[in-house]
């Protein structure tokens, strides 16, 4: 019987529980703040006025004055009639109350009768940057600069730098020179009304004035701009003024390169078709660090080289016609295929060839820079190889051309002459009267820009 009697009263103080809700003591209060403002004047005869905005409606408010201590009025104003209040210090207590809230309370600064009593503190505002403008705030003071009581208060300013006042700056906004660079910043306010003592305050901006980097001209660079190509500075950035520390920083499409800090950057295989940047990063005392970020190259380019297809078998010269004065030669692959041919003529002794090149050039995009012919065989004395024009075969000087010996890899000379499909252009093989040569393969190689 005990035990059922225990479990009824243990439901039942839940229950309770669950219909009164948290105690007092486990409630959360809310926090409400307000803000503080005092008029009048602080002479015998005057009348404090106090009033508080932002408080939650509905809360109680209660004012408490103090003259030395003693409470003098409960309610928000509180009137200096008496020659007793001459010299004497005044303070002002606030609360608020308000169900849900905890109390809100405020103390005011001393008050002293006969002077003016500054309630907020003035601050200065803005960066402490040459070119940039700060400005001081005069705080809220007794009376206030616009006062109920007839006592109009007035606020005026001197800039100091280093504590020493800064001529002719007077006005609450000041404007930052080079002139200021390293120095510390304060102000001087002076709160003056009629018949008070004035109120003078120096506030101060944390930190000193520094100085600004601008770019005055912006850099130029080498144009060039292939892989293994070096990109130097034409022309360096021009600063406002000379920085004692300049830091280089190199990026790929926009992506850091590691390592490349230095003045100038070497093109490697990775920055092909990328874009190459540089950060260029200034700095000296008393100075604003500044960096600024330039395009040096739009896009990276580099050589190759291709090969056309590899035309290989058993060549050799064959006598297609015995005329003695126009004999013509054929030089045939093994599929019969002619590669090039050879003339004789009554003016020379000699035979030449001409090779369309064209036809076996590889595919590649891009500017050329050159094409040579490869050819692998046994050569006999007497054979030399350069290169003629679109135009045809152009006499040649045999006299200190150089000849190449039996069983040697040949290649022609690089060269500009255009080579793409369709056009003639033609590789030149000399052949001396005793020459001749056996040929196992021919390929053309093109070297370009892409």
């Amino acid at each position: 019987m005990k035990k059922i009697t225990a479990i009824l009263s243990a439901i039942a103080i839940a229950i309770a529980l669950l219909v009164a809700g948290p105690t007092a003591a486990h409630a959360v209060l809310k926090t409400q703040s307000g803000q503080v403002s005092v008029a009048g004047n602080p002479i015998v005869g005057g009348t404090l006025i106090a009033s508080v905005s932002g408080l939650k409606s509905g809360s109680s408010v209660k004012y408490t004055w103090k003259v030395d201590g003693t409470t003098k009025a409960t309610g928000d104003s509180l009137y200096l009639g008496e020659d007793a209040y001459s010299s004497a210090t005044i303070q002002l207590y606030i609360s608020a109350k308000k169900s849900g809230y905890k109390e809100w309370k405020y103390t005011s600064p001393n008050i002293v009768e006969g002077k003016v009593t500054q309630l907020k503190a003035p601050a200065i505002s803005g960066s402490l940057k040459t070119g940039d403008r700060i400005e001081a705030n005069c705080g809220t003071s007794l009376p206030q600069l616009n006062s109920i009581d007839g006592g109009s208060s007035e606020c005026s300013v001197q800039w100091q730098g280093n504590g020493i006042d800064i001529e002719g700056a007077n006005q609450t906004t000041f404007d930052l020179t080079t002139s200021q660079i390293g120095m510390r910043i304060s102000a001087l306010i002076t709160i003056a009304s009629p018949n008070l003592e004035s109120g003078i305050v120096s506030v101060s901006k944390s930190g000193t004035v520094i100085g600004t980097f601008a770019v005055t001209s912006d850099p130029t660079f080498t144009t060039d701009s292939l892989v293994g190509d070096t990109i130097y500075f034409n022309e360096y950035p021009s600063w406002n003024t000379e920085p004692t520390s300049v830091k280089y920083q190199w990026y790929r499409s926009g992506k850091k390169i590691s390592g490349a800090t230095s003045s100038n950057y070497t093109l490697k295989s990775e920055d092909w078709h990328k874009s190459i940047s540089v950060k260029v990063s200034a700095s000296k005392s008393n100075y604003e660090n500044y960096s600024i970020t330039v395009r040096a190259l739009d896009y990276v380019l580099k050589i190759s080289t291709k090969s056309g297809p590899t035309m290989s078998g058993y060549n050799a010269w064959d006598s297609c016609d015995y005329d003695d004065y126009d004999s013509y030669y054929c030089w045939r692959n093994s599929q019969n295929r002619n590669w090039a041919s050879a003339w004789n003529d009554e003016y020379f002794d000699d035979d030449y060839t001409l090779m369309n090149l064209s036809s076996n050039a590889p595919v590649f995009s891009g500017p050329v820079l050159g094409w040579r012919a490869v050819f692998t065989g046994t050569l006999a004395a007497g054979v030399l190889v350069s290169n003629a024009s679109g135009e045809g075969m152009e006499y040649m000087d045999v006299e200190g051309s150089t000849y190449y010996s039996a069983g040697s890899t040949w290649r022609s000379a690089w060269t500009t002459i255009p080579i793409s499909s369709g056009n003639q252009t033609y590789a030149g093989i000399y052949v001396g009267s005793e020459g001749g040569f056996t040929v196992k393969s021919m390929k053309i190689e093109v070297k370009y820009i892409h």
